[in-house]
Parts: structure tokens; sequence; C-alpha cells
């Protein structure tokens, strides 16, 4: 199912906990490296943006918020303002819709 427009990031990923406040280009970068992690299953992945960087770990374990689930992930980011752990998880759409968008790519 192609979406014309890409979805909110509230549909892709949900934040559990942050000591700070997110911009929605750090949000994007940590979905996309949760995602990659999640595809190959490895350990740990880079977050290395302007404004941050740090490592984002796969927890390697499901969660389930309410009707929303998903696999876990926790970020260690060196921000302008200090630190910032990120605990967070991709949703199961946000999952199907990055798993399309690649396949679509792809083609």
């Amino acid at each position: 199912m192609a979406h014309a427009t890409p979805p909110m990031l509230g549909t892709l990923v949900s934040i559990l906990q942050s000591q700070r406040p997110l911009s929605q280009e750090l949000v994007a970068s940590l979905v996309e490296v949760a995602f990659a992690l999640y595809q190959t299953g490895q350990a740990w992945g880079l977050v290395d943006g302007v404004y941050a960087q740090g490592k984002v770990f796969n927890k390697n374990r499901e969660v389930l918020l309410g009707t929303l689930g998903g696999p876990l992930f926790e970020a260690k980011l060196h921000l302008p303002e200090g630190q910032n752990t990120v605990l967070f998880f991709l949703t199961r759409s946000g999952c199907a819709f990055l798993k399309e968008r690649e396949r679509t790519l792809a083609s």
C-alpha cells in the first residue's frame, strides 16, 4: 500500500522517554537508524548529524503500549544542550511503511 505523502512521524515512532525536546529532524534520524537495526538485527548504530551524535541500541524486545507495539530502542545522544537518553519504539505500521518504501525505492 503506497502512501501519496509520507506519514507523520507519530505514526512511525512512539517516544517513551526523553530528557530533552526532540526536533523532527532528530526523530527522523532515530527512525532511520532504528529501522536499519530492526532489519539487520545489529546491536547498535550511529546517529551523526549536525545537531546530534550518538548511538542507537537495539533492545531486541517488543513492547506494547495500549494498541501500539513494535521493536524497542534506546539512544544515547550528545546534543548542543547536553546529554540525552531516548527510549522509543517503532510502531508496527511504521515498520510496514518503511519496508514498503524500501521495496518501492529498490524497484
